[in-house]
């Protein structure tokens, strides 16, 4: 690859002189790995996003504090400049553009204060970096102004980089912010105190005998630790709440007779006066009292008595040996102030608004629809509410009471509008039939982003209409919700349980065809599978009556995977051509006999499922093909049967056959209701060898 660039004719062989104004324009070539470089410089984001970072650092609010505070008492600009010793594209860019800054600057009374980090591999993607500090007076006259030397100020510098940076490494300048930014204060603050010189004068007026009584002369504003201090400060507070506990030393060794003590609001536009003390007490580590109450620590209020707002605060304490505070020493803290956190009620947000049209209502008794203005202001669909409370209307309808999760607020709507996710009793396990990808809630339209795979195992602890929620995702009823249609339900059966369902499945038959005689298996078998593993699968595609025999039989019309009408002819049909309908297969698995099987060593192994609590279904179509049978297998072992044993016994029993245990079955064909009668109830040897195919629900 080649990149073409222009440069002028006249001067191509003579780089040394510039080309002047209408020369014409020659092409020159770079070469490949040039070009690479360059653009590897353009998209080196860490480089960047690092180089960004120490703009940040170099701006902080602590710093600037100090800065500021450093300009007023010396008349000195301190100038904060932050970048990384790298000749890399964009550490290089900023770099100088940083240092630029200096030669620019108005002011020459100007020191630079550098926070430099150094890569620690100078090869790939930056690993990390090690930090040092440079103090540089733009002019001579800044030193002279500080009464110290550049060799000082120099060695003020590497010392404080090796005592509080030393070679510590940081992966990342944000990470190292706190630390440089203590490290640079305090530097400027050693520059400050090495330049408080006492200046010792000796006032022949003042010589008593042979005593000397030395005056100390004390020029301008700084910084003493061993005569003024704020030794410790509560550095978070919660303003309304806590106090703010400061502890102080001064000596009075210097007829340092006026004290106060200011604390300050920083905001990014100004600093704001919040309240001052003055008259200190004086003496090593004095526990600050505030005056207005005398108590221990400031009280975190204005001098109005009103409490401070969330943020950082300033607080000076300056000792001087003049009323007008002028000269002398000081030291200065930052504390912040946050907030109360605001006690938020113990809410469950269990419920979501279900009905699509769900109006509100009036917040006070009787408790008004409010016709919505315009139509669309009524809560939506999907919205997480708490149930505080039912109350009724004028005409004794259920008024919900709620707290909408969004928004905070208390609100009305009639209570049949939302619905209660609910959890299971125990958890469960499902396999998924297909890739799903899942909801934050039971509402489409609010993809979660996380797919589950076919086949993958997942463990579930509520459920919603037609969707289930994963165990252990988020909290309350957040989190991943799976339609139950894309799953089926692993757990096996207890017998008790399984026995229980399948007689209130004959009852649903009963229920259905309006007597205990009528033909009804189809019913029974796909009303037993809804009841026990609430799966329609069996159901016809058109839908068809279900009566809960859980609610009162109430009715319904679930839609299942069967051809209509959905006759037990129609289910062998379709299990008879099962590769082709994948959302049977995906739920139904053959059962083939094994050549060296016998007929009660087949069947001892359907039973054997069953009992362990599986779904074993078997489907036949009679002799002459115009009907067929449907009937699922029950758990409590083989039946013993005789040739006296129901209609079909004896075909079974007989000597050349000599079937005498048989599986035990939910029979709900012709003249029959019951979910434990023996195969041959209502199927033959012939029908149970011949054209019965059973099949494994999994």
């Amino acid at each position: 690859m080649l990149l073409l660039a222009i440069v002028p004719q006249s001067h191509a062989q003579q780089p040394s002189v510039p080309p002047q104004e209408g020369d014409t324009l020659d092409n020159v070539t770079i070469s490949e790995a040039e070009a690479r470089n360059i653009m590897k410089g353009l998209f080196d984001l860490p480089r960047l996003t690092h180089s960004l970072a120490l703009g940040r650092i170099a701006k902080d609010e602590r710093l600037t504090a100090f800065t500021d505070g450093f300009m007023q008492r010396n008349n000195i600009q301190v100038l904060t400049i932050g970048y990384i010793e790298s000749d890399e594209f964009w550490p290089r860019i900023f770099r100088q553009q940083r240092l630029n800054k200096i030669n620019k600057a108005d002011n020459d009374n100007l020191l630079a204060a550098k926070i430099i980090f150094v890569p620690v591999a100078t090869e790939g993607p930056p690993t990390g970096y090690t930090t040092r500090l440079e103090l540089t007076g733009k002019t001579s006259t800044v030193y002279e102004l500080l009464s110290i030397s550049q060799a000082e100020v120099d060695s003020i510098a590497v010392s404080t980089s090796q005592q509080q940076l030393g070679s510590t490494t940081f992966a990342t300048p944000n990470e190292a912010k706190e630390t440089v930014v203590s490290a640079l204060i305090a530097a400027l603050q050693r520059v400050e105190e090495s330049q408080l010189i006492v200046e010792i004068e000796v006032d022949s007026a003042l010589i008593v005998g042979d005593t000397t009584e030395v005056i100390s002369v004390i020029d301008g504003i700084g910084r003493n630790a061993d005569l003024v201090v704020i030794n410790t400060v509560q550095n978070i507070f919660i303003s309304g709440e806590e106090r703010v506990g400061i502890t102080y030393s001064i000596k009075d060794t210097l007829s340092l007779n006026f004290s106060k003590l200011e604390i300050f609001r920083l905001t990014e536009e100004d600093t704001l006066d919040v309240i001052a003390f003055f008259g200190l007490p004086v003496g090593d580590q004095v526990v600050f009292k505030d005056g207005r109450d005398t108590s221990e620590g400031w009280q975190g209020t204005n001098s109005l008595d009103e409490f401070v707002e969330a943020g950082n605060y300033l607080i000076k304490l300056t000792v001087t040996t003049d009323d007008i505070y002028t000269n002398g020493y000081e030291s200065y803290e930052v504390v912040e102030a946050v907030q109360p956190v605001q006690e938020v009620p113990d809410y469950i947000y269990d419920y979501f608004v279900t009905d699509s049209d769900a109006w509100y209502r009036e917040k006070e008794s009787p408790y008004k629809t409010i016709t919505p203005e315009p139509k669309t202001n009524i809560l939506a669909q999907g919205l997480q509410v708490a149930l505080l409370d039912v109350v009724r209307d004028s005409n004794d309808k259920d008024v919900a009471k709620m707290n909408v999760k969004s928004t905070g607020e208390v609100e009305f709507t009639t209570l049949s509008n939302i619905t209660q996710v609910k959890g299971f009793a125990t958890e469960r396990n499902y396999r998924l039939l297909n890739d799903y990808t899942a909801l934050k809630i039971p509402f489409l339209g609010n993809s979660s982003e996380k797919t589950y795979e076919t086949d993958t195992e997942i463990a579930a602890d509520k459920y919603f209409g037609i969707y289930i929620k994963v165990s252990g995702e988020k909290s309350e009823i957040e989190g991943h919700w799976i339609s139950k249609s894309s799953l089926i339900w692993i757990d096996l059966i207890e017998k008790e349980e399984f026995l229980e369902e399948t007689k209130n499945a004959t009852k649903v038959g009963t229920k259905f065809t309006g007597n205990q005689t009528s033909v009804a298996c189809n019913v029974c078998v796909r009303s037993a599978l809804l009841i026990l593993k609430e799966d329609p699968a069996l159901f016809p595609k058109e839908g068809s009556a279900f009566y809960d025999p859980a609610n009162s039989f109430d009715v319904s019309y679930p839609k299942g995977y069967i051809t209509n009408p959905g006759q037990a002819k129609n289910i062998k049909e379709d299990f008879d051509i099962l590769s082709s309908k994948p959302d049977l297969s995906s739920r139904f698995t053959k059962i083939e006999k094994k050549d060296d099987e016998d007929w009660e060593v087949y069947f001892k192994g359907l039973q054997d499922k069953a009992d362990a609590g599986g779904i074993i279904v078997g489907t036949l179509l009679s002799s002459d093909g115009s009907s067929g049978h449907v009937m699922m297998i029950t758990p409590g072992g083989l039946i013993d049967i005789s040739e006296s044993t129901q209609k079909w016994g004896e075909s079974f029993a007989r000597k050349s056959r000599n079937v005498l245990k048989v599986p035990r079955v939910l029979e709900c064909g012709t003249g029959a209701r019951n979910n434990e009668a023996p195969l041959c109830r209502n199927v033959d040897y012939v029908g149970a060898t011949k054209r019965l195919k059973w099949y494994e629900y999994n």
